[in-house]
């Protein structure tokens, strides 16, 4: 048994990344054999995705709690793929939900899930290299994919409201810094 709430799942190189959301962990496993290897404890994890020998995890580092007066911000761990430790955190919004990797940023989608009806609306951006947000990028309300083409175009999903704020896609230029379509 993995746990509770499997949330994302990736391989990366040999090895198979199950994200198990409210279990609060990564269940590292090989990927020919499924045999598990070790485990990566992380709050409330979300998505993961890798760069360079590191994964990237979001998390929403608090309980799982609805409520609008909600105080603890989610973060992105990087973890060494070789040890399977962490090495870094970076805060960024509320309740961070999937990332992509995109010309030497991270962007989060920031949703601000558990702060109903007060939804976070930003997209943080976080420079690599010195693994620091640079800044977060108002788009829409409770934000939830990420995905890059390849012309340069980061597709963001809103999950709006699930009442009077509909859900959209949103195309974000990460080279003009603009959103370019909804």
């Amino acid at each position: 048994e993995l746990g509770d709430v499997g949330n994302d799942i990736a391989i990366y190189g040999s090895r198979l990344y199950a994200v198990i959301n409210c279990s609060n962990k990564v269940e590292v496993m090989d990927v020919s054999t499924t045999k598990r290897i070790g485990q990566i404890d992380i709050p409330n994890c979300r998505y993961i995705r890798f760069s360079g020998g590191y994964a990237y995890v979001t998390s929403y580092a608090g309980p799982v709690e609805i409520n609008p007066n909600y105080k603890q911000k989610g973060y992105v761990a990087k973890i060494d793929t070789a040890t399977l430790k962490e090495v870094g955190r970076c805060i960024v919004g509320f309740q961070p939900d999937e990332l992509e990797i995109v010309n030497g940023k991270i962007y989060v989608a920031n949703s601000g899930g558990y702060l109903v009806p007060n939804y976070e609306n930003t997209l943080s951006v976080i420079d690599l290299v010195s693994f620091k947000e640079e800044k977060r990028v108002p788009i829409a309300i409770n934000l939830h994919h990420t995905l890059c083409d390849k012309y340069g175009g980061l597709w963001v999903s809103s999950r709006g409201d699930y009442y009077d704020t509909k859900s959209k896609l949103y195309c974000y230029d990460v080279r003009k810094e603009r959103i370019i379509s909804t």
